[in-house]
This record gives structure tokens, C-alpha cells and sequence, in this order.
């Protein structure tokens, strides 16, 4: 017999006593589940995932991208290094190619000079990047009387340049490597061509400004003097490199006097580098005839580069005091001196019709 309860003696079931309800039915659910065991994996067919056994005998299904071995591995593949290859691993060509200056020179990427509209190599090119001034930085850290609408970039290149990388932008500028061409940008403010797009951008997220609203005149700055001053670096270059290649005995430093090399030794040499200053226009033509080696072999004058106190400084600092005439330095051609070759490369046509 039914008997109605009274409204009062009714209630709402609380969230607890929902809660309390659903636990009991799972543990009910699950008390006869045990701990699940890991399932047989197998590779795919063609190696790009991880499948999933089927205890039915059905098709194997693949894992998630997260709990897939391959894929996470090949998630990361581009973020290590490669190993380094040996030498026992390579070909004839590939050792050759390896000690040809000239062919590590064609294979950098191709850039577009912007005053030539050439497209080269970048070896043969000079790279222009804009950078904040770090005192500026500092400053309008540390007080607020400088606000951000004064801080303004400098166009230099990007040759040894001690500046935080934060502080440089990603895009750069090119122009041809040589003396003539800084000159004409550093006259009539043509350097202000080369700051791109991607700078001005790149100068308006440091900043907080609107980048199309930037006036290059008044935002950008070119140091005076930037065709020495990167004809002071191309020479520090090679100088650090010829000193390395001496100290390391990769070249050969013959004393005044001293024969040339015999012909089986000459056949492996890539250039000459005479210590005394020459007077005669065709320094290859002047060397075959002083010290009688075959022609053909390049040949560069270091008086003429380097000038005579680099050459000076760094002759004195080997104890080669007395640079005579038939004082010479016997460049090999080795892998170990491609870098000495390319620096003598990018000077040489730097100062090309140049008399600094």
C-alpha cells in the first residue's frame, strides 16, 4: 500500500550525494578491470608511424602523434647537429673541391647587390645591417628622459660587428665588396637605398612606431669613414690568417735569398705571396721572373694589400725583419688554407682599382 510523504520530507539531491553515487557505480564498474597492459606495436609499411596491434586480428590502427615514438623523433630531427664526415669517407672530387677557393667562393648562396642589381654569390658581395645603438638601449633603460621616439639605427656592415645579436636586424642589405662602391653610398646619402623594408619593420617593432611612417634620413645613421674601416677589417683578416697559417707551418716562409720550390713541390702550390714591396705593375710577370717559377701560379702582392705597416707587423712578429726581394711566403693547396685564399680573394677585389 502507497502511502504519500508529505512535500516537506522531499529534497533535492546535493552534488556530494551525486558525486558519492557515480564513484560507487564506477568502482562497481571497474572493480573486475585490472592494471591494462602495453599492446604490441609494429612499424608501418612505409616508416612514417607506429601502429597498433589488434587482439581480433583486425587492421592495425596507428598510435597518436604524441605517444608515437617515430613521430616525436622526427619532430626533432632538424635541431641536430648532422655528424661530421671523415676524410677516409670522401671522393677525389670532393677533397679537391674542398681545397679550391674558388669554387667555396661560387657555392655561398646568391644575394642581390642593391646598387648593381647584380645577383652574385654572397663572397662577392658586402653585407649592410641595421643595429640599435646599445648606449641608447642602456639610457632609456634607466631613466625616462630619453623616450623610445629618439633611439635611431645605424647602417654599418656586418663585418666582425661586436653588437648583441637582439639588438641587429635579420634582414640585411648587399652591395658589391669593393672600395668605389661604399664611397658612392657614403656620397649624397645613397646608403639610405640600401635600408629595406624588412629593416624598417624589424626597427618599428623595437620601437613602437608605424614603420611606414619612417623617414630614413631622420631614423637612419651611416658612419664616416665605413670604406677604411671595412678595408682596416678585410686586411686584419687576412693578416690573422696568414699568421695562423704560420704559426700552424701550413705555409711555407722563405728567407732572403732562399731558391724557389722544386718543381714536383710546385706543383702543389695554389698561390705566392712575395714580402717585398713591388714596383712593377704585373706582380705575376715580375715573381716568374725573379725567382724563375712557372707561370700561370697566382701570385699576390702584399705590400700593395696589406700595406707596408701591416706587412711590417707582421713580419717583425715572426722574425722576418729583413724582407728582401726574393722574400716569399708558398701558400699549399690544402683544405686548411682555403680560408687564407678567400680572405686574400675578397681584399684583393676590394681594393681593385683602388689605390688606398
Amino acid at each position: 500500500m502507497l502511502v504519500a510523504r508529505p512535500l516537506r520530507q522531499l529534497r533535492v539531491p546535493s552534488s556530494s550525494d551525486v558525486a558519492t553515487a557515480g564513484y560507487t557505480y564506477i568502482r562497481a564498474y571497474t572493480s573486475h578491470i585490472g592494471t591494462p597492459q602495453p599492446q604490441d606495436t609494429v612499424l608501418s609499411e612505409d616508416g612514417v608511424r607506429t601502429l597498433r596491434k589488434r587482439e581480433n586480428g583486425g587492421r592495425s590502427l596507428p598510435l597518436p602523434p604524441l605517444m608515437d615514438p617515430v613521430a616525436v623523433k622526427a619532430k626533432g630531427r632538424y635541431r641536430e647537429p648532422k655528424p661530421l664526415k671523415s676524410e677516409e669517407g670522401k671522393t677525389e672530387f670532393q677533397k679537391e673541391l674542398e681545397a679550391n677557393p674558388y669554387a667555396q667562393a661560387l657555392a655561398t648562396p646568391v644575394r642581390h647587390c642593391a646598387v648593381t642589381n647584380a645577383r652574385l654569390p654572397a663572397h662577392f658581395l658586402l653585407p649592410l645591417v641595421s643595429h640599435l645603438d646599445p648606449h641608447q638601449i642602456d639610457d632609456t633603460a634607466d631613466t625616462t628622459k630619453r623616450p623610445s621616439k629618439h633611439i635611431t639605427a645605424r647602417l654599418v656592415p656586418d663585418i666582425k660587428l661586436d653588437i648583441p645579436r637582439e639588438l641587429r636586424s635579420p634582414a640585411r642589405g648587399y652591395v658589391l665588396a669593393e672600395h668605389h662602391i661604399l664611397e658612392h653610398l657614403s656620397s649624397k646619402r645613397r646608403w639610405m637605398f640600401v635600408v629595406t623594408e624588412r629593416m624598417k619593420r624589424w626597427f618599428a617593432l623595437k620601437t613602437g612606431r608605424q614603420w611606414h611612417n619612417m623617414k630614413v634620413q631622420k631614423e637612419w645613421q651611416w658612419e664616416e669613414g665605413t670604406p677604411e674601416k671595412v678595408l682596416g677589417k678585410l686586411r686584419e683578416e687576412v693578416v690573422k690568417r696568414l699568421a695562423v697559417a704560420i704559426e700552424d707551418k701550413e705555409v711555407v716562409l722563405a728567407q732572403p735569398g732562399s731558391t724557389p720550390l722544386a718543381a714536383d713541390e710546385e706543383q702543389g702550390v695554389a698561390c705566392y705571396l712575395p714580402l717585398a714591396k713591388s714596383l712593377e705593375t704585373d706582380i705575376e710577370a715580375a715573381l716568374t721572373q725573379d725567382l724563375g717559377i712557372a707561370p700561370g701560379v697566382r701570385a699576390y702582392d702584399l705590400a700593395h694589400l696589406l700595406g707596408e705597416d701591416y706587412l711590417r707587423r707582421m713580419l717583425e712578429s715572426h722574425g722576418v725583419e729583413d724582407h728582401g726581394s726574393r722574400s716569399w711566403v708558398a701558400v699549399p693547396k690544402s683544405a686548411d688554407t682555403v680560408e687564407l685564399q678567400l680572405a686574400l680573394l675578397r681584399l684583393e677585389a676590394y681594393t681593385h682599382n683602388n689605390k688606398a
